[in-house]
This record gives C-alpha cells, sequence and structure tokens, in this order.
C-alpha cells in the first residue's frame, strides 16, 4: 500500500478497506464504512489494507473505467471530440491486446443526469457513481496488479456532452435488455397479457391516434398472447391508456400473484446421470486446467449419445444429441479423437462455429453476454427437441464484456442461461476454472464471483487426489436434490483413432488419446477437501515467515529482485509468499523490501485475521 503524499483533493476522498488480495470489499456495509477520516485511514495504511474508494456525491467523485481497446475512441467519436485530460489511475492490461486498462477521474456531476453505475457502455466502458466504488491507487493483489496513479491532476468537471452521450447509450441498452417489442416471439399468457398490452399502448399514445393504436396492439396481441385478450377488452384497455394526459404518467395499483401451492402444475425431476447431471437445468464444472472437466464431458456425452450405463447406475441413459460451444480447442483435431476413444456416436453431436448473420456466410464469435447470442441458442436447443445435453467450455471464453468478479454481471449472464436449460429441458453444463486463492468452501471453489456456483443447483470441483498420486477427485460442491457424492478417476492414454488424421514418423512415440476411467466413490466431500488444504496451505505460510525473517533485516532495505528471487527457491507460489510478507508487515516500493524496525513476535494469519477484525468492528 503506497503511503507517500497525496494532493489536498484526495482528503474528500471516502475510502474503506478491501478483503486481502481481492477488488471486493472486507465488510458488506462499506457503504456506511467509508470514511475520510485521516486516522482511520493511517490506521488501515499500517495494517497495509488496500482501500476502496466510494464515488459519488460522498467523494466528489465519478469514475469512467476504460476497459476495453476502441471503446473510449467510440464515445469520443459520437461527442466529436477528446475526452478532456485528467486524474488517472492505471489499473491493469488486457492479457489479449496489451491494452492498458485506466480510470478517469472527474468532480462528481452537478446536474440533474442519473447516471448511476453501469458496465460495458460502447462496448467496454464502465462508470462509477453514487453506490458504486473503485479501487484505490497504491493497492495490490496477490494474483493481479498494482493500482498506479500516472499523475497529480486533480480530478475536472466532465463535459455536459460526455454525460449525456453516456446516458443515452446507457438508456438503449436499458431498453435493449429489457423491453419486449412487437418482434418479439415469446408467447405471452394468462396473468401478463392485460399489464404488457396495457404497457403497449402507452408507449405508443404519444406517436400516433388512438385508432392506430388499437389496431397495433390488436396484432401484438393476436400474434404473442396465449389466448388473445378479445377485441372488446382491447379496446378498453387502450381507452384507459389514452385516458391519462401525454404528461401524465399512468399509475395502476399492483397486487401479488398468489395461489396454493397444491395448485402449481407437476414437474418431473430428471437427470441425464442420475444425482450427477441434471437436466433442465445448469451443471458447472468447476477446476484448474488439465484436471479433467473436458475430459470428464466427453464421457458423459459418450455414455449419453450410445444409450450405456453411466458409473453408479443401474438405468441405461436416454440416447439423445449433444450440442458442444467450444473457442479453446480445435473440434477436429481435440475433440473428435477423444469422443472417438470414449466410444461417441459421432453423428450424435453437434458443434457450433459462431453466429451466422441471414443471407450471408460471414461467422461472428458467440457469446454467453449478448442477447441475440443466448436468443439464438435458445432457438437451437428448441428447434431440436433430440438435443439433451450443452456444453459450453469454458465460461471465460463466453464473455464479450462481462466482468466474472462482478456479481450483477455474472446475474445477468447465468439467469437467461438458466431461463434456457428450463425452458428446452436441455442439461447444460458450464466448465470454468478455478480460483487460485485458498478456500473453506465449495462455493467459493470458482474463479470470479460467488454468484457463479449460487446460480447453479448442481456444481463439481476436479482435482487432484492428494492421497494417491496420479488420481483425481471429483468432488460434488452443490447438489439441492440429493446427497453429494464424490467419485474417484484417472487419466488414462487409449490407442489413437484409426479415423483420425495425424503425422507420425517410424521411430516417433504414439502418446494416444486420454479418456477417463472411473475408480468409483470416495468418502471426502468437497469442503473437506477443501479446508485440508487449506490447513496444509497455512503450514506453507508460516514456513515461509520464517525464511522471510532468516533473509531480511529490521530497518535495512534488501533489493526487491533479489528478495523473490531468494524466497522462490523455497515455494515458488507468489501468494504464499505475498501472505507471509502481509503477516509480517514487510515494507515494498517498486526497488526493495523491509522488516519494520519494531517488529514483534510473528503472528499467524487466523490470529492477524481476528485482530483486524476486531480493529475495524471498532471503527465502524
Amino acid at each position: 500500500m503506497s503511503t507517500t503524499a497525496q494532493p489536498n483533493w484526495h482528503s474528500a476522498l471516502c475510502y474503506f478497506p478491501l478483503k486481502h488480495g481481492a477488488k471486493t470489499p472486507a465488510n458488506t456495509g462499506w457503504q456506511q464504512q467509508a470514511t475520510n477520516d485521516a486516522r482511520q485511514i493511517a490506521e488501515w495504511d499500517r495494517l497495509r489494507r488496500d482501500k476502496g474508494i466510494a464515488c459519488g456525491n460522498e467523494s466528489d467523485l465519478f469514475v469512467i473505467d476504460e476497459d476495453k481497446l476502441g471503446a473510449l475512441a467510440k464515445l469520443e467519436a459520437i461527442v466529436g471530440k477528446s475526452l478532456p485530460r485528467t486524474h488517472i489511475v492505471h489499473t491493469s492490461k488486457d492479457k489479449d491486446t496489451g491494452f492498458q486498462k485506466r480510470h478517469h477521474y472527474f468532480k462528481f456531476p452537478k446536474t440533474n443526469t442519473p447516471l448511476g453505475n453501469e458496465t460495458g457502455l460502447f462496448g467496454g466502458i464502465d462508470i462509477r457513481s453514487t453506490g458504486g466504488y473503485v479501487v484505490g491507487a497504491g493497492a495490490r493483489h496477490i494474483t493481479d496488479h498494482d493500482y498506479e496513479a500516472q499523475d497529480d491532476l486533480d480530478p475536472i468537471e466532465l463535459p455536459l456532452e460526455f454525460l449525456h452521450a453516456l446516458e443515452v447509450e446507457k438508456r438503449a441498452r436499458t431498453r435493449s435488455n429489457t423491453t419486449q417489442t412487437p418482434d418479439s416471439p415469446e408467447k405471452i399468457g394468462k396473468g401478463t397479457r392485460n399489464d404488457d398490452l396495457f404497457k403497449l399502448a402507452c408507449s405508443l399514445r404519444h406517436k400516433v391516434d388512438k385508432e392506430a393504436v388499437e389496431a397495433a396492439v390488436e396484432v401484438y396481441n393476436r400474434k404473442h398472447c396465449d389466448p388473445p385478450l378479445p377485441v372488446s377488452e382491447i379496446k378498453a384497455l387502450v381507452a384507459s391508456a389514452f385516458s391519462y394526459s401525454k404528461d401524465e404518467a399512468p399509475k395502476r395499483k399492483l397486487f401479488l400473484a398468489t395461489k396454493t401451492i397444491a395448485d402449481e402444475p407437476d414437474k418431473i425431476l430428471k437427470w441425464i446421470w442420475h444425482n450427477v447431471i441434471l437436466a433442465a437445468a445448469l451443471n458447472l464444472f468447476i477446476g484448474l486446467p488439465g484436471e479433467g472437466k473436458t475430459l470428464v464431458c466427453i464421457f458423459v456425452i459418450a455414455v449419453m449419445t450410445t444409450g450405456r450405463r453411466f458409473p453408479t447406475s443401474q438405468r441405461i441413459a436416454e440416447p439423445g444429441t449433444a450440442l458442444i460451444i467450444c473457442k479453446e480447442d480445435d473440434y477436429k483435431l481435440m475433440w473428435t479423437p477423444r469422443l472417438i476413444a470414449a466410444g461417441a456416436d459421432l453423428s450424435k453431436i453437434k458443434v457450433v462455429h459462431g453466429l451466422r448473420v441471414e443471407d450471408s456466410d460471414d461467422l461472428f464469435p458467440w457469446f454467453m453476454d449478448e442477447q441475440e447470442h443466448l436468443k439464438a441458442l435458445g432457438e437451437t436447443l428448441k428447434s431440436d427437441p433430440d438435443i439433451k445435453l450443452c456444453v459450453i467450455d469454458p465460461l471465460a471464453d463466453m464473455l464479450a464484456h462481462s466482468n466474472m468478479n462482478d456479481a450483477t454481471d455474472v446475474r445477468k449472464v447465468m439467469a437467461p442461461l438458466d431461463k434456457i436449460a428450463k425452458e428446452t429441458g436441455v442439461a447444460i453444463i458450464v466448465n470454468t476454472h478455478s480460483t487460485k486463492a485458498l478456500v473453506d468452501s465449495a462455493i467459493k471453489a470458482a474463479g470470479g464471483s460467488i454468484q457463479i456456483s449460487a446460480a447453479v443447483p448442481i456444481s463439481w470441483l476436479f482435482a487432484a487426489d492428494p492421497d494417491m498420486k496420479g488420481r483425481s477427485l471429483m468432488l460434488q460442491g452443490r447438489n439441492k436434490f440429493g446427497k453429494k457424492r464424490t467419485f474417484k478417476y484417472r487419466i488414462e492414454r487409449a490407442e489413437w483413432p484409426a479415423e483420425c488424421a495425424r503425422d507420425l514418423q517410424d521411430g516417433e512415440d504414439d502418446d494416444g488419446v486420454p479418456v477417463i476411467k472411473f475408480l468409483g466413490e470416495a468418502d471426502l466431500s468437497a469442503d473437506e477437501f477443501l479446508q485440508r488444504k487449506l490447513d496444509k496451505n497455512e503450514s506453507a505460510v508460516a514456513k515461509m515467515r520464517r525464511h522471510i525473517l532468516d533473509l531480511l533485516q529490521p530497518g535495512v532495505p534488501r533489493p526487491q529482485e533479489l528478495c523473490w528471487k531468494a524466497l522462490r527457491a523455497f515455494d515458488h507460489r507468489d501468494y504464499i509468499i505475498n501472505n507471509a510478507l502481509e503477516d509480517l508487515r514487510v515494507a515494498r516500493d517498486k526497488k526493495t523490501w523491509c522488516l519494520p524496525v519494531a517488529a514483534a513476535p510473528t503472528p499467524t494469519t487466523k490470529q492477524m485475521e481476528i485482530v483486524e477484525d476486531a480493529i475495524e468492528e471498532n471503527c465502524k
């Protein structure tokens, strides 16, 4: 955490502590905890806590987060001039393009424009206002990056034309995401017909006369309502909409729609693989690369397409078609040999190469966070009732502009996908990488927001078996409908399929193709596994603290490069080293490390957390 002198405008900023090594608030009530009290901020600095800054009127701060290459250029092109120079904080670099992401600090607008907080404007601009926050300059993350202020400029007023352009873009996105138009193919059933048609009539009454509105609403009614309303009700509904003055917003009383649970329609809980892969639902596979997530997907596809029995089940799987969406691996080079080796029926497997525009052969990528793209997926699944399984691999490759660490972004992606699964009856498997952080619960295991795991009824964690080298575990982290299980499996090598061409010269090794072999169940839960891993790594942190104390002297700086080299010789995992450095409160700048002069006896990580939580509680 940087402790250098700050410009005077910083004194107005309201800060709050972040979680260790994360960009999320340490406490749920961060809005109330945010303060510009110099003593409290100094105490957080002393504890080497990364800090967030509350945006909005409280800090007199509005932030434009330039997150994608070309997004700011789109905004500037619409406004017709460049964004004025103001205080800038560099955040991270895009791993694919090398683009330097940055926060542009502006004074909080003194206008009636209710911008609020929004992500993905112009394909890569986020805005942070009242109720939002940004990570403050000087923050250091264990697995991420440093936030660096680039100058001492004071934040300036954002020109009104930029505010108006951002507001127009935000409203356009809101309409495209939430408003149902007369071209929408969705059917409207009893209970919502009157309200939806009334809103449509209200939206049209400012543009055309009453007779034209009646005609338009009636066309929409016949096309989309099931069953349609009688013409007499349409006329009464339109008359009600026109009874309001054009400047008066219609007010209709709302009622909760209730009925007894006994009257709920019957539904059958169906499984592709009993208690393992749930039909009509999202199934989440979590694990580091190489642990076998995709191979297990291939195993499931092979059993289902050929109507065989799954392990631990006496029931023959209902044969069906599988749909694969993958950008990480080539369908012909990677998927096909492995599917053949697993015994799959290739004639019952479809793959997605992207989206094709009508009357064109051009292809463009499919993304989960684009409404039209999800709509295309839903239509494909509905059009082919034989599709029983859809595999999306991996999640990170399927997001165009959403942030996996943002709970709101995650919900916007997972909720529509879950709706598609429910409406089509298809089991959707989503593969995602696990977090590199140490966690104590399976619901925290996926990289990104906890909402990724919270949004699904079934989740599985894939990891190496700590009790046997060469064996892996498939641990059920979430099962809303049955007992959680754990399977043991091994990745073996099968012969390369004769149907698949390859370039192999005489004398060169034939490595074959990997396949999954299940070895039965194990008596170890996902949470128990993660707790064992946490305990083991906590002891690694304790060992690292001893190495640091041997390496550094109180008050004597040592070159950072030499320190990293020496400590990585004991343990190559940087997050272990960083945890130990934080425990010892080692002062670090860009060039040197140094132990504090009056270092107390070294506390454990758990003791440090208890002390800091107590301090924060007393400061509230």
